[in-house]
């Protein structure tokens, strides 16, 4: 091997930018990729167990260098070279192949680029031990750029213009890099591969042809185009939007006599668009249909939707008389689609009196100061896997938090009503309506009186089970008038009544609470939205990471200590790579709320966290002044701060003080610069101590531990949030670096 300080080194901080900012940009579009293909579980499942390998590539990196004398100048031009053709032969497997039900295979091919960025990576940080401070910038700048860049690209450019731009990156500075490096071979293919590429990519239609074509989409069996296949229905994709959050089709289901026209995320969850013009026989249905039923009790001047979707819902408030309606829809795919075929569906977004928000419903309704006649929410739930997590973002609408600030918007007379999937669901809402209007100091009674619970006879429901039942609670007691309107309603429509407050019907109350007792359920929590996760205990998917994340860790481990010494000093890294994913995770998902979308959460708290890391980086070795005692002080004040600013985050999310939201990015940003600026350091000084103890062929292993605890770090906040709330995650991470300060163990095999 040749010494790694021939590097010219600000080429080489350029190249590791770009390898860190497209392998981050490459996580991202595989989720989105996969989103489509299967549910959100194994999405996370498939994407984490691919990320696992930049620490794969670590061990590649160090089995290279212990096995062969290799010009490290030359293995590296070809590994950035590999990692840009590596996106490419990745994504057009995944892309084109017949679905395959293979979880591995796919975590395979997806980890192809990763194995290759982090042999890469592992190298750099090897040979250039010394500069670790500001080899850590580079690769948290990269990674807190590509925060920002994968929003852009996938929102301007879609996914396959995605992937043939970060190719284009890294093909690009492979040849600049090989260049500085004097492997010119690699130089001269890199930048023909570039150009063939770069003209590829400018044929605007042929990439366009090559999108529509998911293949793996298509003959997915777990989508509503596969129930629609086993259905016996004819359907047509119309058209479809993949931006960063989610993947939209427009489908068309039926024949040219009769089609029903659906909305369907990434594949899984569907909402009806109206079609132009209305028959009165449609209109009828409308007026008949189990879910106009809430429109049907008070007034309706003021009111509110909540995941409008495909425009049913405003369809229906529109025949209702309302006057001022919000719709508020997370997904800008579903409007935009609605609006772009106006020319076949009813532009309903556009009808006078409707006022369209794309957002969160629940950052909505704390920041609206209007009293709502109604607030509406008909079967909300994405079926997207969030774009950095596990939840559905769309959670926090069902907390108990939100039924609070739900009661708070409407008006004496108001209602809010609820369109959901089961009786798991059923259950669980109305346990969170008894527990929340109980601590308001309701009686049991009064809560039954302010209650109608009815069931949709079709499709299953006249078994017994319930089927799209629809909640609507009213904050005055209900009327002998409105009852008679209600029972008439469900009798011309042949629906069930599950609960009125009548008297006859005390069984309801007895099922819900031998459901209670039975499963389980309990109402979720602002700290803790997980409202369609029912088990009680930890998910398998989640389970099967965690063994993998420790068993690789482990391989990490053991060629350290056996063949380098080093008993106790990997657990400084290891634990570090915990920490931070515990620290990190938990942030993302808290300022959905505050921000009112996901992926504005995702863009400003990462990069708020990297580049200030990146920054810290540079600063964090000066052992003068941040090492006292053999205590590193970064440790303790990391720990600090992120308490102090999840409880500045409660005040946030509490108070909603900040209504611009180009003010509400600056407040996220402002306050996680501190915590990322000192979290950002641990890491390189870890890796000089290595270098000072002349332990530096070891920094490939230590590099696949910490990447691969990272993982470890991810899912374990996921566990602990589900079981006990996100605050807990943060406090465990708090702890864990608080254990690394007192303990120190970088330092214990230095001797």
């Amino acid at each position: 091997m040749r010494h790694g300080k021939t590097l010219p080194l600000n080429s080489t901080l350029l190249s590791l930018f770009i390898s860190s900012l497209t392998l981050f940009v490459f996580e991202i579009v595989i989720t989105r990729v996969f989103s489509p293909m299967f549910r959100y579980h194994f999405v996370f499942l498939i994407s984490s167990t691919a990320v696992f390998g930049l620490g794969l590539g670590g061990f590649v990196a160090y089995k290279l260098l212990e096995m062969f004398t290799i010009d490290i100048r030359r293995i590296l031009s070809r590994l950035q070279f590999l990692q840009g053709l590596s996106y490419i032969i990745s994504f057009f497997l995944i892309y084109k192949l017949p679905f395959l039900h293979n979880y591995l295979f796919y975590s395979l091919i997806a980890g192809i680029p990763f194995v290759a960025g982090g042999c890469f990576i592992a190298i750099i940080f090897l040979s250039l031990s010394k500069a670790s401070h500001k080899l850590y910038f580079a690769d948290l700048l990269g990674a807190g750029a590509g925060s920002i860049v994968t929003i852009v690209l996938l929102n301007n450019a879609g996914i396959t213009g995605s992937v043939m731009l970060i190719s284009l990156m890294v093909f690009g500075i492979a040849g600049y890099y090989s260049f500085k490096l004097k492997d010119y071979k690699i130089t001269v293919i890199s930048s023909l591969v570039f150009l063939v590429l770069l003209g590829m990519s400018l044929n605007r239609e042929a990439v366009k042809d090559f999108e529509e074509q998911f293949t793996g989409y298509y003959t997915s069996p777990l989508t509503s185009l596969a129930t629609f296949k086993e259905g016996g229905f004819n359907f047509e994709v119309v058209d479809f939007v993949w931006d960063a959050y989610s993947r939209t089709d427009l489908l068309r289901v039926g024949n040219a006599e009769n089609t029903i026209n659906f909305l369907t995320i990434d594949g899984g969850a569907n909402s009806q668009m109206v079609q132009v013009p209305i028959s009165k026989d449609d209109l009828q249905m409308l007026y008949n249909d189990l879910n106009y039923i809430p429109f049907l009790l008070g007034e309706n001047k003021n009111v509110l939707l909540i995941g409008s979707g495909g425009g049913k819902d405003v369809q229906l408030a529109l025949l209702a008389g309302s006057e001022n309606i919000h719709a508020v829809e997370i997904n800008k795919g579903s409007i935009e689609l609605v609006r772009k075929h106006t020319n076949n569906f009813q532009n309903i977004y556009d009808q006078p009196g409707v006022q369209t928000f794309i957002q969160d419903g629940r950052n909505f309704v704390k920041q609206s100061t209007l009293d709502y006649d109604l607030i509406y929410m008909a079967q909300v739930m994405s079926g997207a896997a969030e774009i950095g997590g596990y939840a559905l973002s769309e959670n926090y609408i069902y907390t108990k938090e939100a039924l609070a600030d739900y009661w708070q918007s409407i008006n004496d007379n108001g209602r809010i009503a609820f369109v959901m999937h089961d009786g798991r669901d059923l259950t669980r809402i109305i346990l969170t309506i008894q527990e929340v209007l109980s601590e308001m100091g309701f009686t049991q009674k009064e809560i039954e009186n302010r209650l109608i619970v009815a069931n949709r006879t079709e499709n299953g429901g006249s078994s017994g089970e319930a089927h799209m039942p629809l909640v609507v609670l009213s904050k005055a007691l209900y009327q002998d008038r409105e009852l008679t309107i209600v029972r008439d309603s469900l009798l011309l429509s042949h629906n069930q009544p599950l609960y009125l407050p009548t008297g006859q019907y005390a069984d309801f109350w007895v099922q819900i609470e031998t459901l209670k007792n039975l499963s389980g359920f309990k109402p979720v929590y602002d700290d803790s939205p997980y409202f369609y996760s029912f088990s009680n205990g930890i998910e398998l998917n989640l389970l099967i990471i965690l063994l993998l994340s420790v068993l690789i860790a482990l391989v990490f481990y053991f060629p350290a200590k056996q063949k380098h010494n080093l008993t106790i000093s990997p657990l400084y890294f290891a634990i570090l790579g915990m920490s931070f994913m515990l620290i990190e995770i938990p942030l993302i998902e808290i300022f959905n709320l505050y921000l009112g979308h996901p992926t504005r959460s995702f863009v400003v708290t990462l990069s708020a966290l990297l580049l200030s890391g990146g920054i810290g980086s540079l600063v964090g070795s000066n052992k003068k002044i941040l090492l006292i005692r053999n205590k590193y002080v970064p440790l303790l004040i990391t720990a600090m701060l992120s308490l102090g600013v999840f409880e500045v985050s409660k005040y946030l999310q509490t108070e909603m003080i900040v209504k611009s939201l180009g003010m509400r990015y600056g407040v996220v940003f402002l306050l996680l610069f501190p915590l990322g600026f000192f979290m950002g350091m641990p890491f390189p000084f870890g890796i000089k101590i290595l270098g000072e103890a002349k332990k530096e062929k070891t920094i490939p292993l230590i590099w696949g531990i910490n990447g691969t605890t990272s993982i470890t770090g991810s899912v374990l906040s996921v566990v602990v949030s589900m079981q006990f709330g996100f605050s807990y995650s943060l406090i465990l991470g708090a702890i864990l670096y608080l254990l690394l300060f007192f303990t120190m163990p970088i330092f214990k095999d230095m001797q």
